[in-house]
This record gives structure tokens, C-alpha cells and sequence, in this order.
């Protein structure tokens, strides 16, 4: 793979409860739940990469201490490389490549890779949050109007608007 991978993880902010959630990985389908969850004042590389909105290559996760160590146990993690993702210049999550079979030293094509990488995923993050919020804004426009003509049906008499001299 371009990243020289054994996994991949998409790590998002849940902003309600202030934690990073490893919400996809390689292998697995997507968990809006998520696979792990990292506090933001915990001690990790992903934790590290979202607070400092900067690109951390680790060549030696098991003796280096800015790494969790029940990440660490948990995935076997010989090596790391993260990303941070980014909407409208705040960290949205990260983008997390390990190697779990042995030690491995990032190329600066490798860093600019999943940089680059990172980016489209939060662009594209991004946008779908957006649409998502465009969606909730035009069923609650229907609704409304759907209530007001309900409103005009149902009522015998006349309706008119004034504004605020009297006029009609």
C-alpha cells in the first residue's frame, strides 16, 4: 500500500462527550458507536496528533511514551503515522496509519501522502455533515409550512399580516 499500512483508523470527535472515537478500520465497516474511545486529555498519539493539529510519525510506539500503552497492547502497534483532520480550521478527528508486524521508519512521501489523504477525508467528512444539515433544515422549512397551511385550512375566517403601522 502507499503507506506501508497493516491497519488504517478514522478516529472522529464526538464533541458531546470530548473523546476521539476510532469510529473505522481497516477490515471492519463503520461504528458510529466506535471500536475505542480516547479521552482528550489522555496520553496517545491520536489524542497528541488532534490537540497539536499536526502530522506525528512514530517509528517506536513501544518505548515512546507519548503513546498509549493500552492502544499500544491492544493493536500491537510496532509503528505510527497520524494525520489530523480538519473543518473550516478545527480539528474534526484523525487519521491513524500503524504497522503491527514490525518497526517502520515514514518517508516524506509517506508523511505527504496521508496528509494529503487526510485532507479528502475531512473534506468529505465535511461535506457530509453538511448535507446532513441541509437535509434537517429543509424537512423542518416542509414542517412549518405544512403546519401554516394547515393552519390557513383550518380556519373559517380571514388571515392577514400587518406590519407594524397597521398596514395590510
Amino acid at each position: 500500500s502507499a503507506l506501508n499500512a497493516d491497519s488504517v483508523f478514522l478516529i472522529l470527535l464526538d464533541e458531546a462527550r470530548q473523546e476521539l472515537v476510532g469510529v473505522a478500520q481497516s477490515g471492519r465497516s463503520f461504528n458510529n458507536d466506535g471500536y475505542f474511545r480516547l479521552g482528550l486529555d489522555e496520553t496517545s498519539m491520536a489524542v497528541m496528533v488532534f490537540n497539536a493539529g499536526e502530522t506525528y510519525a512514530v517509528s517506536d510506539v513501544q518505548s515512546d511514551p507519548r503513546c498509549s500503552p493500552r492502544m499500544r497492547a491492544r493493536f500491537n502497534v510496532k509503528s505510527a503515522l497520524a494525520s489530523p483532520l480538519k473543518a473550516d480550521g478545527k480539528p474534526i478527528g484523525v487519521l491513524m496509519s500503524i504497522s503491527d508486524r514490525t518497526r517502520h521508519d515514514y518517508s516524506e512521501r509517506e508523511i505527504t501522502f496521508i496528509e494529503g489523504f487526510a485532507r479528502e477525508v475531512a473534506i468529505a467528512l465535511h461535506t457530509h455533515r453538511l448535507n446532513l444539515l441541509r437535509l434537517e433544515a429543509e424537512a423542518r422549512g416542509k414542517e412549518q409550512q405544512e403546519h401554516i397551511q394547515l393552519l390557513l385550512n383550518s380556519t373559517e375566517e380571514a388571515i392577514f399580516g400587518a406590519d407594524t403601522e397597521g398596514t395590510c
